[in-house]
């Protein structure tokens, strides 16, 4: 099942962003840095921020009660943009698209990405841009639901790694709607 997530649910989103972020990063980022990037009160924290953000949404995917994916997304002007370089041109940002390693290949992406993109239209915001690693085969993913590259960026960690991650954007996100019709 596919809803918006609710204001309490924090925990249980940062929950599936850590066991998502840790298998779909295993072997494409080091393991020091997925740890930093995965630890609990941290990211808890993160969304707690997240869900207090006014302009901010979340979908999430659930089963037996349990969440096992989301999406977020937020107008780009509340989107904080960390250490990436702006994005001009868009009028939102999906801060991040993840599921549980079992529930890829199930259609859930475009799912989400299709109620994404719903939200987006009601508010009036009809492009959408993402940041997505340069060797996650989640690229693909956006290219066929027909994401146009944007830019190569490189990006260093404070541990030393150096790491490129790409730019893409949904000119239009009616494009998301209409593929999951």
């Amino acid at each position: 099942m596919i809803r918006p997530a609710l204001s309490h649910e924090a925990i249980g989103v940062a929950e599936a962003h850590i066991a998502s972020w840790r298998t779909t990063y295993a072997g494409l980022m080091p393991p020091s840095l997925i740890a930093e990037r995965t630890d609990y009160a941290t990211r808890v924290a993160l969304w707690e921020g997240r869900f207090a953000r006014p302009a901010w949404f979340v979908y999430v995917v659930e089963d037996a009660g349990k969440i096992v994916g989301f999406a977020a997304a937020a107008p780009m002007a509340d989107s904080p943009q960390f250490d990436r370089p702006p994005l001009p041109g868009y009028d939102a940002y999906l801060e991040g698209l993840y599921l549980l390693q079992e529930y890829h290949g199930a259609g859930l992406g475009r799912a989400l990405l299709a109620n994404v993109a719903e939200r987006l239209a009601a508010v009036r915001l009809n492009s959408m841009a993402l940041h997505v690693l340069a060797t996650n085969p989640a690229r693909q993913f956006y290219e066929r639901l027909g994401a146009q590259f944007i830019r190569d960026e490189a990006l260093e960690s404070r541990d030393g790694w150096e790491w490129h991650q790409c730019a893409y954007g949904f000119p239009q996100v009616d494009v998301l709607r209409a593929r999951h019709a």
